[in-house]
């Protein structure tokens, strides 16, 4: 959060979760870091072709922090917070999967982080939270409160299993 704080003077923060299908297997190694790098991918596609259609872009770079849990039938899923520069991105978007707003490219990036094809089969594998979207401010601690508090969920252990594969917890190194 201070990262992003010292780029931005206000981030926007979105918290969603990530589920994997159960009808068919996936790879699930490195997962996060491909759906990552898928997004960071779609947000840049997305600034080129607004640049190239003479449009002002301000820069993002986008950060994460996620954790992996187990369901009741020890199904994995992940809850993902995305902070970006407000100014290039401030909501969700039109919820419209033939569109090509923020939710879009997440829908879009999960999809190929899973190998799926199918968006519109699919796209219950990413839940955005009612309440999940957030707005901090540099100059603005309650602000970095607020949203230090909500993120806090990701930390609680009961779902958590320190015994599989693979990490609970990760986080961008920038």
């Amino acid at each position: 959060m201070d990262s992003a704080l010292q780029d931005y003077s206000s981030v926007f923060v979105l918290r969603i979760d990530l589920k994997l299908p159960s009808d068919i297997s996936v790879p699930q190694e490195r997962l996060i870091e491909r759906f990552i790098a898928s997004l960071r991918s779609k947000v840049r596609s997305a600034s080129k072709r607004s640049m190239d259609q003479g449009k002002r872009v301000h820069p993002t770079n986008i950060r994460y922090v996620w954790c992996k849990e187990f369901s009741s039938t020890d199904q994995p899923h992940y809850h993902v917070a995305l902070l970006m520069n407000k100014q290039s991105y401030w909501k969700v978007g039109s919820y419209d999967i033939s569109g090509r707003s923020l939710y879009n490219m997440i829908v879009g990036a999960w999809m190929s982080a899973l190998g799926l094809k199918d968006m519109e089969r699919y796209k219950y594998l990413v839940n955005f939270s009612e309440n999940g979207q957030y707005h901090m401010r540099r100059d603005s601690p309650l602000s970095v409160e607020e949203v230090f508090y909500r993120l806090s969920y990701l930390c609680k252990l009961d779902t958590k299993k320190f015994d599989s594969p693979g990490h609970s917890f990760g986080c961008s190194r920038q």
